[in-house]
């Protein structure tokens, strides 16, 4: 099974997360703080990890910069309202970035493309 860890502190945004990655099966595992993120990820063994930038008191890209640190192999999404996400996601070494607010099709093609599971979603232009 396919595992997403999203660190996200946004109690609105990480149900929504949970929603949608549920339609794909994939088990999801949402933490509001990179606290002991070492730990939860050897726990978990994440496939992808979604890593909001902006987190109370925390900087997400410092988070991201400590689990490429020990963790090269697991893909990580920078999500963020930022402006200069790319070259934020590019300085800390996250995978791959999404900006906010994002496209469902979007969000769920981006980490289906990171890892097996769910196959991308085809979006109908006619609608």
């Amino acid at each position: 099974m396919y595992n997403i860890l999203i660190v996200e502190d946004e109690v609105e945004l990480s149900h929504l997360y949970v929603r949608l990655f549920s339609l794909c099966r994939y088990r999801i595992k949402v933490v509001s703080a990179g606290k002991d993120i070492h730990a939860v990820i050897t726990d978990y063994q994440p496939d992808v990890i979604l890593l909001d930038i902006y987190l109370r008191g925390e900087d997400g890209r410092d988070i991201c910069k400590e689990i490429k640190q020990i963790h090269q192999n697991i893909p990580i999404i920078l999500v963020s309202t930022a402006n200069q996400l790319k070259q934020m996601a590019d300085a800390c070494g996250a995978d791959d970035y999404i900006e906010k607010p994002f496209d469902i099709y979007n969000i769920m093609n981006k980490v289906a493309r990171w890892g097996k599971g769910c196959e991308k979603l085809k979006l109908d232009s006619a609608k």
